[in-house]
Order: C-alpha cells, then sequence, then structure tokens
C-alpha cells in the first residue's frame, strides 16, 4: 500500500511520453496548414494565369486587322491551355466579344465566340458581357464613342483543390471555387466587326 503513492508520485512526474503525446496532437493541425498553404498558393497560381490568360487573348485579337473564327478558336485554346498547365483537373472556358458602338446607335455585340469557334458561348458565370446581337453588359462608368470597337476576352476557371481538407475549406465559400477573369481592350487596325470566312 505503501508503494503505490510512490508509483503514482513517480508516473505524474515522469516525462518519457509527452513528446509523442504533443506529436499526437499537434500533427493534425500542421498537416491541415501545410495542405491548406498548398492548395491557397495554387489558387492564386490560377488566378494570376487566368488574368494573363484574358489579357494576352483580348491584346492578340485586337492587335488582328482581320480574322476568323478558326483562329479565335485557335487563340482561346492555346489561352486555356496556359490557365492551367499542371491540368490539375479544373477546366477553363474562355470567350472573346467584339462590341461596336455604329455612330449613335446604342453598342452591340458584333461577334462572340468560344473555343470551338461557335457562336454558342459557355453559358454560366463567363458569359457576363451577353450574346452576339445583344446589349452589352459592360463595366460601370465604361462607355464606348462613336464607330469604337473594343474586344471582350471572359475567362472562368472551376478550381478543384487537390487534398481532401482544401476542400472543406475551400466549399464554405472561404475562398470561390469558380475564377473569373475579364479583359476588355480597343480593336487597334480594324473595326473587327465581322469575321472573315
Amino acid at each position: 500500500m505503501i508503494a503505490l503513492p510512490r508509483r503514482l508520485n513517480r508516473f505524474l512526474r515522469a516525462q518519457e511520453g509527452n513528446v509523442v503525446v504533443e506529436t499526437a496532437l499537434i500533427t493534425p493541425f500542421i498537416l491541415l496548414i501545410l495542405f491548406g498553404a498548398i492548395d491557397i498558393v495554387r489558387y492564386l497560381q490560377v488566378q494570376d494565369s487566368v488574368v494573363r490568360a484574358v489579357n494576352t487573348t483580348a491584346d492578340a485579337i485586337a492587335r488582328q486587322n482581320d480574322i476568323t473564327s478558326t483562329q479565335i478558336a485557335a487563340f482561346l485554346n492555346h489561352a486555356a491551355a496556359t490557365v492551367d498547365p499542371d491540368s490539375t483537373g479544373g477546366s477553363a472556358e474562355i470567350t472573346v466579344a467584339s462590341v461596336h458602338k455604329d455612330g449613335s446607335n446604342a453598342a452591340k455585340i458584333a461577334w462572340r465566340r468560344d473555343q470551338t469557334g461557335g457562336t454558342q458561348a459557355y453559358q454560366g458565370e463567363c458569359q457576363r458581357v451577353g450574346a452576339e446581337g445583344e446589349a452589352p453588359v459592360l463595366p460601370d462608368g465604361f462607355t464606348l464613342e462613336d464607330d469604337d470597337t473594343v474586344i471582350v476576352a471572359e475567362a472562368c476557371y472551376t478550381f478543384v483543390p487537390a487534398f481532401l481538407v482544401s476542400r472543406a475549406v475551400f466549399n464554405l465559400d472561404f475562398i470561390p471555387l469558380d475564377i473569373y477573369g475579364r479583359a476588355i481592350l480597343p480593336a487597334r487596325f480594324g473595326a473587327l466587326t465581322i469575321l472573315e470566312p
């Protein structure tokens, strides 16, 4: 009976297993922070790629004297491939439109093309400017002068977190899964209101 209090006292002062217990308690939090940080860095890289893709696409198309639907599809498919070159499971949808204001008439979307070269553009969050033949939805305060033409490139990328723990954080709307980018540049050398055959 006298040995029991001594053993209990020695057990309470022993520190051999503390490191194992502390490691077991802290490891899940460290892994959560590590995997979350990796996915947040990936998210920021893809977001930057979306912005660069729409800027480059709008600039490349705006520099043309004339252009065909096939050439537009080639530009858009190349831009979509650069958004996520690691192919981490997300999908990029890129569209481009020509918006023209003819004299005193209201601005109208002269043409709009998607990655297939077709007029049926992606109908989700990427189609904010509108459809071919309609009045464009442009940013507040953005106006076109008579006979002005602008090229509007839009991209949507659905981001897929790589780690299961990150998916829970992303799905809480802490970070949106759909990344949107838009670039509006003036047509430089021609009106670009009609596509060549």
